[in-house]
């Protein structure tokens, strides 16, 4: 079962004689019980957690915009909640493992004062992850806090280390 442990320290001691697995911004992975999944400085951006807890397999994307601007966008897919949640759920056989998947949403802060991207790449998670049937178990998101997270697929122990950011009011384009 997936369970939530903030830490106020560095999440590298954890990881000692451990496979990780280090996701960036618009990347995702699925993995087993030998590693741990790792992504860092969630802003706006999520962490989508998918964990199957009778096969110990995780998943974790790290999506950074809810949709992306057309249908038929070639964008990278895990750049989006919209597809990369669909994405990980057909890689991992979702059909053929039941309703026994569990989620977990870490991040989306409002770093940036204007749009709102991290409440709304919640609310669009929310949304695909109820339309599958799937039970969200936990969720630390908002706020105007940046966040780190490593996954440990083995005992689905989702670890938060967590810095207050500054708020951003405006953007300059160069």
């Amino acid at each position: 079962m997936l369970t939530l442990k903030v830490v106020n320290n560095n999440l590298y001691p954890l990881t000692v004689g451990r496979i990780v697995i280090n996701i960036g911004i618009g990347q995702y992975a699925i993995t087993n019980s030998d590693h741990m999944l790792l992504t860092r400085s969630l802003g706006s951006c999520i962490a989508v957690i998918l964990y199957d807890p009778k096969s110990k397999r995780g998943a974790l994307a790290h999506p950074m915009l809810p949709a992306p601007p057309s249908q038929n966008s070639m964008d990278l897919e895990g750049r989006y909640v919209s597809k990369v949640i669909p994405i990980l759920l057909e890689k991992m056989n979702y059909t053929h493992l039941g309703r026994c998947l569990e989620a977990a949403l870490i991040g989306g802060a409002r770093i940036i004062n204007i749009m709102d991207i991290g409440r709304r790449n919640v609310i669009k998670a929310r949304e695909i992850l109820k339309s599958y049937g799937i039970t969200i178990k936990f969720e630390d998101v908002g706020g105007r806090i940046v966040r780190s997270v490593l996954f440990d697929v083995q005992t689905g122990e989702v670890y938060v280390s967590r810095q207050e950011a500054k708020l951003c009011s405006k953007i300059t384009m160069l």
